[in-house]
């Protein structure tokens, strides 16, 4: 078992940005009208939420396996990295929707 089998689920990954720009992109021309903004972001994000339980699944049992074995040979140690991007793109895609949404916001005051 290697973290390369995230993979398959990183399609599902990138429809929480996707749909943040695509909301964005059509706040910024001003077509909020020729699409459904609630929708498609709440299809984006359970489907970025099922991409992440995915991965979370993948990551645990690589980490099993990490636990009770040894480390993976030399040259399959740089994938370890790749069973972290799952975690920053659904950190990424739905830290970008309230950004330009009426979605209450923490005022920056309370964050010191």
């Amino acid at each position: 078992m290697t973290p390369v089998w995230v993979f398959p689920a990183y399609p599902l990954l990138l429809t929480a940005p996707f749909g943040a720009n695509l909301i964005s992109a059509a706040n910024r021309t001003g077509r909020l009208g020729v699409i459904n903004t609630v929708p498609v972001a709440l299809a984006a994000v359970t489907v970025q939420g099922t991409g992440f339980l995915i991965s979370f699944m993948v990551c645990a049992a690589f980490l099993y396996r990490l636990m009770t074995q040894k480390l993976p040979r030399d040259h399959q140690r740089p994938g370890v990295f790749i069973s972290i991007g799952p975690s920053g793109f659904t950190c990424a895609g739905l830290g970008s929707f309230p950004s330009f949404s009426s979605f209450p916001q923490v005022p920056a005051r309370s964050l010191s």
